[in-house]
């Protein structure tokens, strides 16, 4: 009987051991979110929680008047007709002095209307519609932040980490 005991106990502490293991090994994998695009300047550390784009149904001449900011700060890019996620802001070749901030609270759609959405705004001849997490856009307002996307002057708290790229 000791003999059983004993077997049954190890056996146990063994499967203890690589459920530990096991859980250790998932819970330091790092969080690395879907990206629609891949992104030149958008390749290196992730946030779990960073503002997100999409463009719908625009044409090339409009696309060509955007330029995404990337989480990062690094070089903006001209945009597709797509989503993408790890999104500073956007430039709007028609407005040198503001752009528009999507805090990591929010989301944003140009061109196209979402289902659900808090506010809308204008880029040029499109409708940018945006939506923010409350409870985010709480917190952040309390620490001086922006509640929610919208335009903000390129100068102080709200400069751009990409300058002007025209």
């Amino acid at each position: 009987m000791r003999v059983w005991k004993s077997i049954s106990g190890e056996s146990v502490r063994v499967k203890v051991f690589f459920l530990f293991a096991l859980l250790l090994v998932s819970c330091t994998r790092p969080v690395v979110p879907q990206v629609s695009q891949k992104v030149p300047g958008m390749e290196p550390k992730r946030k779990v929680l960073a503002g997100k784009v999409t463009f719908v149904g625009l044409t090339e001449e409009e696309l060509s008047k955007i330029r995404v900011i990337p989480e990062t700060g690094t070089a903006v890019f001209v945009p597709g007709n797509h989503r993408y996620d790890q999104v500073d802001g956007l430039w709007w070749m028609g407005d040198r002095s503001r752009w528009l901030k999507i805090p990591d609270h929010g989301e944003v759609w140009v061109g196209g209307k979402p289902e659900r959405f808090d506010g809308e705004t204008s880029l040029g001849r499109a409708t940018v519609y945006f939506r923010s997490q409350p409870l985010w856009a709480l917190a952040n307002a309390m620490r001086g932040g922006v509640k929610g996307p919208g335009w903000v002057p390129d100068g102080g708290r709200t400069k751009s980490p990409a300058g002007w790229p025209w």
